[in-house]
């Protein structure tokens, strides 16, 4: 077996020693044990089907040594050597070191994989391992994302197992059979005797299942039901229970005892905790309640409720850093987890994580002053750059279990690709920060509800090797590595995933140039695609394929809506308007707070679509941020000095927070006679969110897109809108913009005034869709990727949620999606 090969192993062992020679593997393994094989029967099964248990050790093809492991670093814990083994083969003989149960499964683990590398042979090699974190975990949503068919599911766990995790966290939301609330579940979800079989399969394999169960937030499965209604925040509104209502603590804990029962006895139960960003301020019910204390005394009650039912309890972080003096609350026994899907691996960062996303050195000053007192030490390195994953230590500093949590999910938040090189960086950077700090492990999550847990495994993966054996690796090499052991084919797998990740997952936005043809942007993947043929797990490729083709019909409805639409921008002279009389807000934080959402375009004179634009540059006010229930402290109403006649008012803008329909602002004209005009612009029409909006809109172009911040893969959007008007024989006194009385706002960039060379262009004819072809053909591969992969339910609302159907409960889960990636 060449080098090369044995560089495939996954996790990789710490210590290699490469012999000279192999030997043919046996067919029928003689397997000696003088400790005895009780410890070890699932797993000797599984590795070896074909074995047969004999008493003499100089007759055995494989020997089970139950001793302590020779050659490992002195002051490894208690648990670390229970994890190790030694593995030594010559001449075709296998010999194992290792203390019963965790040990020797984990080294059969190992030799499992040099039997498949090896097509037949062993080679003659010495290995010493040991792992770097003692949490070792993965994690899969069934009520947001694919939920494999029980089969599947046990497909699942054995897979993890195999890459020697320690845990697998289940979130169930609809996907469990609840009895006291059965309207909740959908069809093929879990019941409580499946739950209790993948439980025992699990412990099995050395793997600790544990449940998950929303609470106070992210109660879209639940609350979306007329049952539950009363137990809501706000009317009309699903995400979160009121606080201040005892019956909603009731009504989590009903949810907690039935999956308590079917898992049995444990250790961990994640109580969530997370994004529960209207609490308290807008319930009539909680009224000016302190949201602290209204946070911290609900969680107090849950998570010593748990430790009462024998299960730790586990909270995610972002909620804690916002409220840290509730920590003192808490139970020392709960696991703090941080929550961080960056997709970057580097010791020093340009722009660090903050409460709520990216924090930028300008946002610094808008953190509240006690926030700051706590974090702002962790948050920046000594030369002024940011520390990368910095809440990490802060929580190991706080006594509890501190744990990061990496993520496999689409980056784009409306993309059932969910990336490659970005997810194994986030992965194998965040477990070797966790080994680092002091942490205890590492869980990697998958939220997305348009792919598949099942075509992430380079990402699980990544995270299980680093998670027992941290260290730096480029994701190219983690990617190669994964391709050989897992399809077969190394460097055509790793071309594959590049070339996707160039086509999806672009580098460079398109910023203000028109966006790439399908076949500009997707003949590397597909030639890259046609050269592989994996021989293990082409299943997993499917839905990547799909992937290409969602892309490839999203190329093309862009380029076909700019074939349409462009012409009612008609050509002439361009006058652009100088927005400095009224702007109040910036592009660069036009969000409350210290979240990094901006839309970083370049200043001066632009051009968008043959249209100039003149942008204000970056500062405390260079556009026009409107008022919302979400931002009070904006604009109700701006007005802009004109003093030019023209016959087309040309506006880049985006919206933030606002749904489909949605007014997002009224606009004024004032000409000099005194003659006015009004028009709406209407979310979904006119405009569109700043990210996670469809790439085209029916009466607005794509403007202008970048990326949220340096280290995101998640494209912002402006949008071009333009309003033909009747007259352009008198000059505009002035043009108001008035806020439309939503939740979110809009922001508008710049404002031009186009005078026709040719008279008023003639409108804007609806046409065909030139993509409806590709889209036919992505529903097709999509159903035919996903079948096997996830109950059939799954694949509509996905769809839905894509972009070809709609469902109130899809646009729910899609909005959830959007929060968990931001």
């Amino acid at each position: 077996m060449p080098p090369t090969d044995l560089a495939a192993l996954t996790p990789l062992p710490r210590l290699i020693e490469l012999q000279t020679g192999s030997a043919p593997a046996p067919r029928r393994w003689r397997v000696a044990a003088p400790g005895g094989t009780a410890a070890c029967a699932a797993d000797l099964a599984e590795t070896l089907p074909m074995h047969r248990l004999v008493t003499a050790g100089a007759a055995a093809d494989l020997t089970l040594v139950d001793e302590a492991v020779d050659g490992l670093p002195a002051g490894l814990a208690d648990w670390q050597l229970a994890e190790a083994y030694a593995l030594d083969c010559r001449a075709g003989q296998v010999v194992i070191r290792a203390r019963q149960g965790r040990g020797q499964a984990f080294a059969l683990r190992t030799l499992s994989q040099l039997l498949l590398l090896g097509g037949g042979r062993l080679p003659d090699v010495r290995l010493r391992d040991w792992p770097a974190l003692r949490f070792r975990g993965t994690h899969l949503t069934l009520g947001s994302g694919h939920q494999p068919p029980l089969p599947r599911l046990y497909g699942f766990l054995a897979d993890c197992a195999r890459l020697k995790l320690t845990s697998v966290t289940i979130e169930y939301d609809d996907g469990f059979r609840w009895e006291r609330y059965p309207f909740i579940a959908r069809a093929g979800s879990l019941s409580a005797d499946d739950v209790r079989g993948l439980v025992t399969f699990a412990r099995d394999r050395h793997l600790d299942l544990i449940p998950l169960v929303d609470s106070l937030g992210h109660q879209e499965h639940y609350l979306r039901h007329p049952q539950l209604a009363h137990l809501r925040e706000l009317p009309g509104r699903h995400d979160e229970l009121c606080p201040s209502n005892p019956a909603g603590l009731a009504f989590v804990k009903d949810l907690w005892r039935e999956v308590l029962d079917a898992h049995g006895p444990g250790t961990w139960a994640n109580c969530t905790g997370d994004e529960v960003f209207r609490m308290g301020a807008f319930c009539p019910a909680c009224g000016p309640a302190d949201r602290p204390q209204l946070y911290g005394d609900w969680y107090a009650d849950l998570t010593r409720w748990l430790l009462e039912q024998g299960r730790r309890p586990m909270l995610w972080h972002d909620m804690l850093v916002m409220f840290p003096q509730q920590l003192a609350r808490l139970p020392k026994e709960s696991a703090l987890i941080y929550w961080n899907y960056w997709p970057v691996d580097a010791e020093r960062w340009t722009v660090g994580h903050g409460l709520h996303g990216a924090l930028f050195r300008d946002d610094l000053a808008r953190v509240p002053a006690a926030l700051r007192a706590v974090h702002e030490r962790h948050w920046l390195l000594p030369d002024g750059g940011f520390r990368p994953w910095s809440f990490l230590p802060w929580l190991v500093e706080q006594g509890f279990t501190a744990l990061g949590a990496s993520g496999g999910s689409p980056m784009e938040s409306a993309h059932p690709c969910m990336g490659f090189a970005g997810r194994v960086d986030n992965a194998k950077s965040l477990a070797r920060t966790a080994a680092a700090c002091g942490a205890e492990g590492l869980l990697h999550t998958y939220w997305a509800s348009f792919a598949s847990a099942l075509a992430a495994w380079h990402s699980a993966a990544a995270a299980a090797d680093h998670s027992w054996h941290p260290r730096v690796e480029s994701a190219a090499s983690a990617l190669a590595r994964w391709g050989r052991l897992r399809h077969g084919d190394g460097a055509g797998y790793a071309r594959f995933a590049a070339a996707c990740d160039r086509a999806i997952y672009a580098a460079q936005p398109p910023g203000f140039a028109t966006p790439p043809t399908p076949q500009a942007a997707l003949a590397p993947a597909r030639r890259a695609e046609a050269a592989l043929h994996p021989r293990h797990h082409g299943d997993e490729l499917a839905p990547h394929l799909a992937a290409l083709d969602f892309q490839a019909a999203q190329l093309k409805r862009a380029a076909a809506a700019i074939r349409r639409l462009r012409p009612g921008l008609g050509e002439g002279e361009d006058l652009p308007i100088d927005l400095r009389p009224a702007v109040q807000g910036t592009r660069l934080a036009f969000i409350p707070g210290t979240d990094g959402a901006r839309l970083d375009l370049p200043a001066g004179r632009q051009f968008s679509h043959g249209v100039a634009f003149d942008l204000l540059p970056a500062g405390a006010a260079d556009s026009v941020v409107l008022a919302s229930r979400r931002n009070p402290g904006g604009a109700q109403r701006a007005v802009i000095p004109v003093g030019v006649a023209g016959d087309t008012l040309m506006l880049m803008h985006s919206v933030c927070w606002l749904g489909h329909g949605a007014v997002a602002a009224r606009l004024h004209l004032r000409w000099a006679d005194g003659a006015t005009a009004t028009r709406e612009l209407v979310v979904g029409r006119d405009t569109g969110d700043w990210y996670g909006a469809p790439p085209t809109l029916p009466a607005a172009l794509p403007a202008w897109q970048g990326h949220v911040h340096p280290y995101s893969q998640i494209a912002a959007r402006a949008w071009l809108c333009w309003w033909r008007l009747e007259r352009r024989d008198c000059a505009i006194t002035e043009l108001v913009v008035e806020a439309g009385g939503g939740e979110g706002h809009l922001v508008l960039l710049a404002a031009t005034l186009r005078r026709q060379r040719a008279g008023i262009p003639a409108a804007a004819q609806p046409g065909g869709d030139a993509g409806a072809a590709a889209a036919r053909r992505f529903v097709r591969g999509y159903r035919a990727a996903l079948a096997p992969l996830c109950v059939p339910e799954h694949i509509p609302r996905a769809l839905a949620m894509l972009g070809h159907g709609a469902t109130p409960a899809a646009a729910a889960t899609r909005r959830r999606t959007r929060r968990r990636l931001s």
